[in-house]
């Protein structure tokens, strides 16, 4: 078969799994950020048709609010709750039975078309306020929003009543710049200095080795028995050497200095 067969093949596997239902819309609205790029018939046309539904009347203020905040903003319950003043279970509840009214549009059903969207502008300081407002009056569509929302949004997750780490740092980044590493290094790495590998060796031979303690022989504690040596020496180790005359080894100590 050609190669229009295994179009339609996709074609339909799309169509199977996204189903203008209620449960196939919320799975659309669900992913619509991460396929929203993909340039395949059967999503463009999915996703157009989607558009064209939550460009009409079927929706009020309130569950456009919630489908902006929760499927596209892609917010958590407890978020919207607080930027919406309802309940968590209100804001659960919209977000899973407002995708109906847009199943029924998508499945012919006739709805009123919102008038053409006005870019966004927020006129004072409350940006989400503002746009909020715009989108649930429907001047401004639920599936798209402008750097300034996005902004806006940031610095509301930074807050300290959300404190989002990942907000904090994006904020912070963007206010004074990506992290910098110092070129000179301050002053505690000079009392915790940089080894060299040969170094690092070096150390961990001479601590494999180290004794502080000469117990003598027979039993009879040698001079200087269980005392730290003075000066530089900090121990000694057994050595054994061998005699090339006549062939005897000869055990000693050798000196550890620091």
């Amino acid at each position: 078969m050609g190669k229009g067969s295994n179009y339609h093949t996709k074609v339909t596997q799309q169509e199977d799994e996204y189903l203008y239902d209620e449960e196939g819309i919320i799975r659309l609205l669900s992913i619509y950020n991460q396929i929203e790029g993909q340039t395949d018939e059967a999503t463009v046309t999915m996703l157009s048709d989607l558009r064209t539904a939550l460009d009409t009347d079927v929706l009020d203020g309130i569950e456009r609010k919630v489908i902006a905040l929760h499927y596209f903003l892609e917010l958590p319950d407890r978020d919207v709750k607080k930027l919406l003043g309802i309940k968590t279970s209100e804001a659960r509840e919209i977000r899973m039975t407002a995708p109906e009214g847009v199943a029924a549009v998508m499945l012919g059903y006739r709805a009123k078309k919102l008038p053409p969207y006005k870019p966004f502008k927020a006129k004072g300081p409350d940006v989400l306020g503002e746009w909020l407002n715009a989108v649930g009056a429907g001047e401004a569509p639920v599936y798209s929003f402008t750097r300034e929302v996005q902004n806006a949004l940031l610095r509301w997750l930074s807050d300290k009543a959300q404190r989002d780490s990942l907000a904090v740092e994006t904020v912070r980044q963007q206010e004074e710049g990506p992290p910098v590493f110092p070129r000179d290094f301050p002053d505690y790495v000079e009392r915790y200095p940089f080894y060299t590998e040969a170094q690092l060796e070096q150390m961990d031979r001479r601590l494999g080795g180290l004794s502080l303690v000469d117990e003598g022989k027979d039993n009879h504690a040698a001079p200087g028995w269980n005392q730290v040596r003075q000066g530089t020496v900090t121990g000694r180790k057994r050595s054994v050497s061998q005699d090339e005359k006549n062939g005897t080894f000869r055990e000693g100590w050798t000196k550890l200095y620091k």
